[in-house]
Order: C-alpha cells, then sequence, then structure tokens
C-alpha cells in the first residue's frame, strides 16, 4: 500500500503523457488494517482471483480489470511479508484447515515471483538490479529455494498465476511480477521497503517501454520513393519556383534512406516517377497507425 502511494506521490509524474496507470494501492482494506493475508472472511484474496472469487475484494479487482484485457503491457503487484505471517496468520490458516502447523522461514531481503507460464527473466533481473541499489535481495537457502520454490535467477523464483488466483495473474499482461520485502528485516526499514517497492514499479515501467521503443524499430517499414527527374516541376502554392539542384536532391534522399537503416528501420524503396513530380513525398499520401490506416485526398490533382 505505502509502496504504491510512495510511488504515485514521488515518480508517477514522470511518466505523463507517456504512459497510461492504474493503480489499485490497497486490494483488501481490512487485511492491510490488521496486518494479515486474508479478510474478515477468513478468505486469503491472492489465492481467490478466480471465475466466482469467494473474496469481494478480488471480485472488484477482477470486474475493474475486466474491460482493459488485452491493453495492459506490465502488471506489478506489490506485496510484503511481516513477522506476523509466521506468528499469527500461518498458525490460523493451519487451524482453519484442520492441519499441523510447521514453522516456515520469512525470506530475509526483496526477491521477485514471475510467472511459471511467462517468466520473462530479463524483465524480473532489470527489476531486482534497480531494487538492489535501495535494499539487499534475498539469498536462496541451502536447497538453493526461496519459501520452498526454486530460485530461477537471483532473488526470483516462479509461480503458476493464474492456477494458484494470484494477483499476477488477473491481466493478461506480457510483463507481470510479484514483489515482497520484509520490512522486519534487522537490515531494512519500512521507508528503505517503499523505496524498493517505488524502485520496482520504475524499473519494470522503463523496461517495458524501452522494450517496446526497440521491439517497434525493429519492426518499422519505411515506404519511400527515389527523387523524380521532374521535381523541378512540382506543386507550389506559397513560395515562389526557384531552380532545384536534382543531382543534389537525389544525395540529400540517399542520406535520408541510409539513416533511416542506420537506426534500424527496414526500407521500401520504390523507383522515381518521371511523370509524378511530386512522388517522393510518399507521407503525404497516407497515415499509417498501428490499429488503421487513414488515406488522404491531396489537393493538388497532380498528386493524388
Amino acid at each position: 500500500v505505502q509502496g504504491a502511494l510512495a510511488f504515485l506521490d514521488e515518480q508517477a509524474e514522470r511518466y505523463a503523457g507517456t504512459v497510461n496507470l492504474l493503480v489499485a494501492p490497497c486490494i483488501s482494506p481490512w487485511a492491510y488494517e490488521h496486518i494479515q493475508r486474508w479478510n474478515a472472511d477468513a478468505i486469503d484474496p491472492n489465492r481467490s482471483f478466480k471465475a466466482n472469487s469467494p473474496a469481494e475484494e478480488s471480485a472488484a479487482l477482477m470486474r475493474l480489470l475486466a474491460p482493459l484485457q488485452g491493453r495492459v503491457r506490465v502488471h506489478i503487484d506489490l506485496h510484503e511479508t511481516t513477522d506476523s505471517d509466521e506468528t499469527e496468520f500461518r498458525p490460523a490458516l493451519a487451524a482453519r484447515d484442520g492441519k499441523v502447523y510447521e514453522p516456515g522461514e520469512i525470506p530475509d531481503g526483496f526477491y521477485l515471483c514471475g510467472d511459471a507460464k511467462n517468466p520473462q527473466l530479463d524483465f524480473q533481473n532489470a527489476v531486482n538490479a534497480a531494487v538492489a541499489k535501495v535494499t539487499h535481495i534475498a539469498p536462496s537457502d541451502a536447497k538453493g529455494e526461496i519459501i520452498g520454490s526454486t530460485v530461477v535467477a537471483p532473488g526470483v523464483i516462479l509461480y503458476d498465476y493464474t492456477a494458484l488466483g494470484l494477483c499476477g495473474g488477473v491481466t493478461d499482461a506480457p510483463f507481470t511480477t510479484t514483489t515482497e520485502v520484509y520490512p522486519d528485516s534487522p537490515r531494512a526499514t519500512p521507508e528503505i521497503c517503499n523505496a524498493a517497492q517505488v524502485a520496482a514499479v520504475c524499473a519494470a515501467i522503463d523496461f517495458c517501454s524501452t522494450t517496446r521503443r526497440q521491439h517497434a524499430m525493429t519492426n518499422t517499414y519505411a515506404l519511400c520513393r527515389a527523387v523524380s527527374p521532374a521535381i523541378a516541376d512540382c506543386e507550389l502554392s506559397f513560395i515562389g519556383r526557384e531552380p532545384i539542384n536534382v543531382a543534389l536532391a537525389h544525395l540529400q534522399h540517399m542520406d535520408y534512406v541510409a539513416c533511416l537503416r542506420k537506426l534500424g528501420v527496414t526500407v521500401i524503396e520504390l523507383p522515381a516517377e518521371p511523370s509524378l513530380p511530386d512522388s517522393v513525398f510518399v507521407e503525404d499520401t497516407v497515415l499509417l497507425f498501428d490499429e488503421l490506416a487513414v488515406l488522404t485526398r491531396p489537393g493538388a490533382e497532380s498528386r493524388r
């Protein structure tokens, strides 16, 4: 909760205009107020993100996110584990389920839980690298595990989000992670843990933004047409006609195409059109977006 609020207060503004943010800082208010995992009905909301959820908190978040499926790119689920997890919650959970309580061990440090069906380890590692500048990353135990799960990268374990009904699986985002901080650690403070959560959120967003730009560049095509030898007869509306150095125009266009290729753009070159003086200006005839193409109707007949 505090980490999410700190992110909004300290960092969210720098993403204005570039990233759409949806923040749900407190999914289970009763649990937060009582420092518990479960809600007032003794149900753990973070095991209840599934159809016909018995947890009202989980069902409410699922309804909120339902219209956004397919539109979420990164999902960061912020968690913390306190000593009360072992002193109160787990003994009570065992009693509720009629089982013998078996003491566990709380990892000392920050770690991530990725989705076993979509690990995205480069993403997880980038988040941990940013957090490591703020606080320590939880080490694996003698078995190479954290809370009984194999460590697949430093400070990273994997769960099947959907099968376990975890909050991390409530969206279909390609990049997902669940953070865990331990504010009762002798090596950290609640303030440090909040800062770690903020660092994690920023690193996750930054990684996805960078990846998206790189992906866009490696999948970007440029349609270019060589300069027409008749360019000197091009349409003019607001300036007087002056001589055009056609040879120089060819060289400038070649430099333009070379620059696009240097940036990683796939260039599709069309031959010059001697009968169409303005044909080099291909950008005037169509606007391309992710979802559609808009054909324009240039004013001059020779440009149509």
